[in-house]
């Protein structure tokens, strides 16, 4: 027993994914050596399965069979009773009454009927005797070998068998194991990539500590491949599918591209789980819901790897292509349509679909995936003819603007209107409507008044062309700008009252109507009214899942609810401002909501208000956010004088310049 335990400890130590080398034995085999033991040993050979005694002969080679002898009239049966006793007989007097010997035998799950039927009978025949057998085998595998089973659920039942599951090497056990190879400076990778397995860390510590995660060392990749071949077609299909679809995927997905019935996929994936090759992906809820993961990192980039180019192209074409027909009922599939067909080479697919997984993100307020989805689309709209290659790289700017705050504003919005000229030009107006509503956009931001009238003007413009859902739309945009800007007021009603009679024919709604109705509302100081339409915009920005447009129906009844000193409503509205501005892209918007939450803060009389005041407005500077920072100011210039000085101080600082007479006339008059 202390002899098992300390193999235990052992094993634990120098196991390999489920096979443990002789050589990795070598710390136990010295141990019993020390004790004053001898050793046997010897090793199944998946050539030699067939080969009777393969291994035993390895191991006993050097003994003399005591009463072997050669009888031709004795049977089959008789010859190898005969044999099994003369070994288990020199096994016995090799052992003696008290001197240990540990007999074992490597990679037992290759071993050939004959030697796990003598491996029995030896465990059988020396129950009193000193002997210990050590058998090293992949659990997966055994189920494999019939014999190699029926010996060990023999030896299982009569108590003979002890049997240790060896798991993944501890952190530190691997790092101890590869801490004399020469290359182990990024250990994190060997210990992330490895998952605990000594073999595969030993490899990668071999292969350069630069290289790219996607490559596997080739001795590596043999093992899986030689792994591979033993398995089903079925199987070998799976992992392969597996290997494209991700880690994890789902096997409801590529159930359909893999030509099996259902009850055969299901034994390739109960020899996988047995070899360890997939498992079940764990969930919060603990059932993998279908999903599988590859037992190791580097399995699944041998297995893709091994998938020639021309293949993998194909494959990932047919994943994209089962994702899309998923589409209209599964929103989530969208950024992997994206991948599998930019890796299927169809750039126009990739591009487009680079789009819509993109708009999911910006709905989910996840504005660095739908950035970096839209700067991956660019790379491929880049690529396709016109007018596709326009139209894409619109939508994909459109997305990055909302996503991120251009570093260079001006640049951002020569390069957008060059797009929407260029779509005015081919006849793509809806898109030319998109670019120059995003260049207003962007004007606005840098306080370029004129600039951005100009811009929505022409996207109003463009939008003749296009259809009355379109058309509506630019209407009403156009005239949120002009009310915005407090510029030619009267064309902006005219405007929204057409949008609404476009809407109301067709059956649409958009927030941007309702949104441009409460601000003509606001002007005219129907407030009541203007805040029901504030309401209603938000809740069909909200319906659609227009983050940008929620904030600004929200921003706006903030706004209302201020003047007008409904205090605790301006409290309400602008604590759902600040969660929903820390969600969107880095530009004004957060300074804003902090701007109107300290105001409303300043307004209750509540002590903590200046100082979060003075940050915002700071802050505003900072983004120079010019038409937002005025209103800012001139809120505060309005909680008192001393408020109104400072805020005077720092609107001198800004260069304003430049914003629309009517604001800096209040501004100047109010402070």
């Amino acid at each position: 027993e202390p002899a098992v335990e300390h193999i235990g400890n052992h094993c634990q130590q120098y196991h390999i994914a489920g096979h443990c080398e002789i050589r990795q034995l070598e710390p136990v085999v010295r141990k019993v050596v020390y004790s004053g033991g001898s050793t046997l040993a010897g090793n199944c050979y998946e050539a030699e399965s067939n080969r009777p005694f393969a291994p035993w002969i390895d191991a006993l080679g050097a003994l003399p069979l005591a009463g072997g002898g050669d009888d031709n009239s004795a049977t089959t049966n008789e010859r190898r009773e005969r044999l099994f006793a003369a070994i288990a007989a020199r096994v016995s007097q090799e052992a003696g009454l008290t001197t240990p010997i540990m007999l074992r035998l490597d990679d037992f799950h290759w071993s050939d009927e004959a030697s796990a039927m003598l491996l029995h009978y030896l465990a059988r025949r020396n129950r009193e005797h000193p002997l210990m057998i050590m058998l090293a085998a992949r659990d997966g595998e055994l189920a494999d070998n019939p014999a190699a089973g029926r010996v060990l659920r023999d030896l299982r039942r009569d108590g003979l068998l002890e049997e240790i599951d060896l798991g993944p090497m501890a952190e530190n056990e691997l790092k101890a194991l590869v801490s004399a190879m020469p290359d182990t400076a990024d250990f994190d990778r060997l210990w992330r990539e490895s998952g605990g397995n000594p073999l595969f860390a030993i490899e990668l510590a071999r292969f350069p500590s630069d290289a790219q995660n996607e490559n596997v060392p080739l001795s590596l990749s043999r093992t899986v491949r030689d792994r591979l071949e033993r398995l089903s077609a079925t199987a070998r299909d799976l992992l392969s599918w597996g290997a494209v679809a991700g880690d994890p995927f789902d096997i409801a997905r590529i159930q359909g591209l893999i030509s099996a019935g259902a009850d055969e996929l299901v034994d390739a994936l109960e020899v996988l789980e047995r070899h360890s090759l997939l498992r079940p992906a764990s969930t919060s809820g603990g059932a993998s819901g279908g999903f599988y993961v590859f037992g190791n990192t580097l399995v699944r980039q041998a297995v893709y790897a091994g998938l020639s180019e021309p293949r993998r192209r194909l494959m990932h074409g047919r994943m994209m292509a089962a994702l899309q027909a998923l589409a209209d009922t599964d929103g989530s599939v969208a950024s992997e349509i994206a991948r599998h067909a930019g890796l299927s080479g169809d750039d126009r697919a990739a591009a487009a679909a680079c789009v819509s997984a993109a708009r999911d993100c910006l709905k989910l307020f996840a504005n660095a995936e739908a950035y970096g989805l839209a700067q991956r689309g660019r790379r491929h709209a880049e690529r396709l003819d016109e007018p596709d290659r326009v139209e894409r790289l619109i939508e994909l700017s459109e997305i990055a603007c909302a996503a991120r705050r251009p570093e260079n504003l001006e640049e951002a919005a020569h390069e957008i209107l060059q797009l929407a000229e260029r779509a005015q030009e081919m006849g793509c107006h809806d898109h030319a409507r998109r670019g120059f509503h995003v260049a207003s956009y962007l004007r606005w931001e840098q306080g370029q008044w004129l600039e951005a009238r100009r811009e929505t003007m022409r996207a109003e413009v463009a939008s003749r062309a296009g259809n009355d859902g379109d058309r509506a739309i630019a209407m009403a945009e156009a005239a949120r700008c002009l009310l915005v800007l407090e510029r030619d007021l009267e064309q902006a009603e005219t405007l929204l009252a057409e949008a609404g009679g476009l809407a109301a024919s067709i059956g649409e709604e958009h927030p941007s109507i309702a949104n441009g109705m409460g601000k003509l509302l606001h002007f005219h100081g129907a407030l009541d009214e203007a805040e029901e339409e504030f309401v209603r915009s938000r809740a069909l920005a909200r319906a659609t899942g227009d983050r940008m447009s929620e904030f600004n129906a929200l921003e706006e009844l903030t706004v209302l609810t201020l003047e007008r000193q409904h205090l605790e409503d301006a409290r309400r509205y602008s604590t759902e401002l600040l969660d929903i501005a820390g969600k969107l892209r880095g530009g004004s918007e957060a300074p804003f909501a902090r701007a109107l939450v300290a105001l409303t803060t300043c307004a209750l009389g509540e002590e903590d208000g200046q100082g979060s005041l003075e940050a915002a407005i700071t802050e505003l500077r900072f983004v120079d956010a010019k038409h937002r920072l005025a209103w800012s100011l001139t809120r505060a210039s309005m909680c008192s004088p001393a408020r109104g000085a400072a805020a005077a101080r720092c609107f001198s600082k800004t260069g304003e310049a430049k914003a629309s007479p009517a604001t800096a006339t209040t501004v100047a008059a109010r402070t």
